[in-house]
């Protein structure tokens, strides 16, 4: 393998890098669009204010 060789490929490998994480973040981002956005209580609590929220509406329903 001459040093020409050598360059060449190293210069391919490095360019495939710089353009992976380009790749991956547009692929993450259109298959985030798709999904439904959560609340942000849900989103940093998980479903316990849900579950709060649940039971106050149902204890006031039934006063």
């Amino acid at each position: 393998m001459s040093f020409n060789d050598y360059v060449k490929f190293v210069t391919e490998q490095l360019v495939k890098k710089i353009d992976e994480p380009r790749v991956k973040k547009e692929l993450n981002t259109d298959s985030n669009d798709e999904l439904v956005k959560q609340p942000l209580s849900n989103k940093a609590f998980g479903v316990i204010p849900l579950g709060i929220s649940m039971f106050v509406h149902r204890k006031k329903n039934n006063s």
